[in-house]
């Protein structure tokens, strides 16, 4: 790396120095380097953009607000960058160079204390690319689904292919290298969402690297002898198994269903932000697309926003079943109910796809808010019903780091409901076997063991 120092502010997005940019055509020469008070300029608007992107998310974030927040003006602000878009992309090429980085620290892994201690370094290595590139990160929820409101880069298919071969290097048996590569990234990804977020989960404190490590050291290496995770194994504080208490409504008024006009926008509603996102469907895309008057619409919801309250309510409601059919797996008298958890994985991920539009804003930081009174109770009952499964495990992880344990079943569950295909471009499948299959089988082996004689 050169020795030159990066301009200020760059450290924390990616830590890699660059050339000093020009101001765009219009307001000085092409090749014209802006100076330092152009750079701190510039720079100001970098870190106050990043710091709205988290905080608000991309959508919500205005060129305005930008402004407002770097102490500048919009025309300085387009001196610069030729739309918001532009400054994402600046974060997202920083995030780049990180991960092309990150992609090499993943040393040689297995069933051993080298091959463990390796996985961990990465994983540490995961919280501060996480954490240093979290502007970026956010965007790319992934809820259940391969959409993203921004388009995801192309970087991240290299990435998949380098750690797959490293997998495929490191002799993983029962399951294939790729799909192994692609669903352990989706779970650090989904963990440290959480983690970072909270997204009104029992925000995971105790929460760190090495209990994820565990979790996914025996996804891949399921025989991994219990002296080679010895490091990574801590006696558990009994806080960590406190159930969290559920506070707040659990009768969910339901939305008007038998008004053919209200089930028509809601029905609509759920199929357009699935496919654009929250914030890329307005008023007018709804009644439009429902096949009524503005007016009409207007007759039963104030706006956007109630009716997203409306679904809420609905899938809250919808969700707290499936979530009770969890509890009664973890209290049946059976040993191992596999077969039980994969039967409600199937119904679960049904559901997921079905809501998966309404699901996704729920990570959204700028209507959060506005759900959290519904959603949070629902959330509280499902980490219970999980915690109470965990309990039951067999893996290191669910006695050493429940915590940790709960929160790798959530990441499987949230990120696995479409089969690992459709992130090299398939469409989205119809049957949720597959799916099912492979959460079964990525929880049995890195959580619950049940499988094991």
């Amino acid at each position: 790396m050169s020795s030159e120092p990066a301009v200020a502010g760059w450290a924390t997005m990616g830590g890699m120095p660059f050339e000093a940019p020009s101001r765009r055509p219009g307001y000085a020469p092409a090749d014209s380097p802006v100076g330092r008070r152009g750079l701190d300029t510039r720079d100001r608007i970098l870190r106050s953009a990043a710091t709205l992107f988290i905080e608000v998310g991309f959508d919500a974030a205005s060129t305005d607000s930008i402004a407002r927040a770097a102490g500048t003006s919009r025309a300085s602000v387009y001196q610069y960058f030729a739309s918001k878009q532009q400054i994402f992309e600046e974060f997202v090429l920083a995030c780049e160079l990180d991960i092309g980085a990150h992609a090499t620290q993943l040393g040689g892994l297995g069933p051993d204390p080298e091959g463990v201690r390796a996985l961990a370094d990465w994983l540490h290595g995961w919280e501060r690319l996480y954490d240093d590139n979290l502007v970026v990160m956010a965007e790319f929820p992934g809820i259940g689904t391969t959409e993203s409101v921004i388009a995801a880069p192309t970087f991240i298919a290299k990435y998949i292919t380098d750690v797959a071969a490293r997998l495929e290097a490191a002799d993983i048996a029962g399951i294939d290298p790729l799909t192994a590569a692609i669903s352990v990234l989706r779970i650090i990804h989904a963990a440290n969402l959480f983690r970072a977020r909270g997204v009104d989960i029992p925000r995971p404190s105790h929460y760190h690297a090495e209990g994820l490590a565990l979790a996914v050291q025996y996804l891949l290496f399921p025989d991994t002898p219990r002296t080679a995770v010895a490091e990574l194994i801590h006696s558990p504080d009994p806080a960590r198994r406190a159930r969290v208490h559920i506070t707040g409504p659990h009768d969910y008024p339901d939305p008007d269903r038998a008004n053919p006009l209200v089930c028509s926008v809601l029905d609509t509603a759920s199929r357009l932000f699935a496919e654009r996102g929250y914030h890329a469907v307005g008023v007018e895309d709804l009644h439009r697309s429902a096949g009524i008057s503005r007016a009409s619409l207007y007759r039963f919801f104030s706006g956007k926003a109630e009716v997203l309250h409306a679904l809420t309510l609905a899938t809250a409601a919808e969700f707290a079943d499936v979530i009770e059919q969890l509890q009664a797996i973890a209290d049946l008298p059976e040993d191992r109910p596999l077969e039980q958890l994969r039967d409600w994985l199937q119904t679960y991920t049904r559901f997921h796809r079905a809501h998966r539009g309404v699901v996704r804003t729920w990570f959204d930081p700028t209507v959060r808010a506005q759900v959290n009174a519904v959603i949070a109770p629902t959330n509280a009952q499902l980490w219970n019903a999980v915690a109470d499964l965990v309990e039951r495990g067999r893996r290191p992880v669910a006695s050493s780091h429940p915590t940790a344990a709960i929160v790798t079943f959530l990441s499987v569950i949230v990120r696995m409901t479409e089969p690992v295909t459709t992130t090299l471009g398939d469409s989205h499948p119809t049957d949720p076997g597959p799916a099912a299959d492979l959460m079964t089988t990525l929880l049995d082996r890195a959580v619950l063991g049940w499988s094991q004689q």
